[in-house]
């Protein structure tokens, strides 16, 4: 039973993921939520639902999810809490976007992002995702620091398109729209899929520079 309840649990975690990386994130979600029909309290499988919602643009289905998820017994690993906070620093800022006197909710995306990035440094994931809220926070300047960081060269095609879109939005920011506009056709070369999240923060439509 016990291998039959891994076997349940890691194909549809290890096929989201695929599916993830390769930018089809409604697919990947549709794959998730297949598994958690078998498997309702699989946290892995929870984790992977938000990430794609945030993409997706479900930005309060991403946060009831991990919110959730941030009480229960799975946040007291620092690599769970890290990736709860990661993502639901990304779902609160990004629902929160067009939204007047939403001072409140960026302060606890702030803290989130800080959260899981203090935790993990080294994860591009959260280092991106750090630099996003710092430019959003208007702190450009240290976010464009953070991604002076050389692993960004090792990572995989998306973390590093990631890093180009979070250039862009601190470039953009600055006012310095022609490498605004290289810094995100360069991530668009690496990861064609976010356009809804580029949208989201004012890359897409681009800029004249």
């Amino acid at each position: 039973m016990r291998s039959l309840t891994a076997y349940l649990s890691a194909y549809p975690i290890v096929t989201a993921l695929k599916l993830f990386a390769e930018g089809n994130h409604t697919v990947a979600r549709d794959t998730a939520m297949q598994g958690l029909a078998r498997l309702p309290v699989n946290e892995s499988l929870i984790i992977m639902v938000s990430a794609c919602d945030i993409y997706l643009g479900e930005y309060l289905a991403a946060q009831t999810a991990l919110a959730q998820l941030s009480e229960s017994s799975f946040a007291k690993w620092p690599e769970n809490r890290a990736v709860i906070a990661n993502n639901l620093a990304l779902a609160i800022w990004l629902h929160g976007v067009n939204i007047p006197n939403h001072e409140e909710s960026m302060t606890r995306a702030d803290a989130l992002s800080n959260l899981a990035y203090s935790l993990y440094p080294c994860t591009l994931a959260y280092r991106s995702t750090r630099s996003l809220l710092l430019t959003a926070t208007n702190r450009a300047d240290d976010a464009l620091a953070l991604l002076q960081y050389s692993n960004y060269s090792r990572g995989s095609g998306a973390e590093r398109g990631d890093r180009q879109f979070a250039r862009a939005f601190a470039l953009h920011r600055l006012d310095r729209q022609e490498e605004s506009n290289t810094a995100l056709d360069e991530g668009l070369m690496l990861n064609k899929a976010p356009s809804r999240f580029l949208t989201r923060i004012g890359l897409l439509p681009r800029t004249p520079a």
